[in-house]
């Protein structure tokens, strides 16, 4: 699991005192508003304190998973949850407990990753794993190409925006940006690897692109994240 998210998760929050509600970090990333908001309502109205974040998921949570600090003050707090969840025709698929020095997690505190059925998380085929924000490496003009959760595309050549449209997955590994004036229907094809360097491995989403079009230069971009 990213140890860094997880310390993240847990060590930035003071130290809860024993007769304290628990505290669920609610992660919506791959939820639309009304599910989180249901969630998020259903486990307050249990008891429970509820922080909604929209964090990078662990490179090893695929499904619906429960990850809780190993100082949790009720033993029952994980039952009571998937409970909740259980109410909600929500299934939970993993349940880890993180076992490490208390340094880094608070006595109450529970990550909770819900991921709706018909989806893997970190598939990379999701929009939701693609929506990143893409630079240049190997190009003469500075390129930023941010697509965005909600199915829009920045272009940005040397700091200057040049151009706003949408964009989708067409048919992985192909995405298309569009737009209709100026005229824009452009492909790239999504490529995934793997590299590393003196303080560990990164995974690389590069963008190739295979069309040609004057509003858009012909250069790869990547996003690269440490796992």
């Amino acid at each position: 699991m990213k140890l860094s998210y997880l310390i993240l998760l847990f060590s930035s929050f003071s130290i809860i005192g024993c007769s304290s509600a628990p505290t669920i970090h609610l992660n919506k990333l791959y939820l639309d508003e009304k599910s989180a908001k249901s969630i998020q309502s259903k486990l307050e109205k249990e008891g429970f304190n509820v922080e909604v974040n929209r964090h990078e998921y662990p490179a090893d949570i695929n499904s619906t998973s429960i990850v809780y600090s190993p100082f949790v003050n009720d033993s029952e707090i994980v039952d009571k949850v998937q409970n909740a969840l259980s109410e909600l025709d929500i299934e939970v698929n993993n349940v880890n407990s993180l076992v490490s020095s208390n340094h880094w997690y608070t006595k109450n505190t529970l990550g909770l990753f819900v991921v709706p059925k018909g989806i893997t998380a970190n598939s990379g085929t999701n929009t939701i794993d693609l929506a990143k924000v893409y630079r240049s490496s190997e190009c003469e003009t500075d390129i930023e190409i941010n697509l965005k959760p909600n199915g829009t595309f920045s272009y940005v050549e040397d700091g200057n925006e040049k151009l706003k449209g949408v964009w989708s997955i067409t048919g992985y590994p192909y995405i298309l940006l569009e737009k209709k004036f100026p005229f824009l229907n452009y492909y790239f094809e999504v490529k995934k690897s793997e590299t590393s360097d003196q303080i560990g491995k990164i995974n690389i989403t590069l963008l190739k692109p295979v069309s040609d079009n004057k509003l858009i230069e012909k250069c790869s971009v990547i996003y690269g994240v440490r796992v």
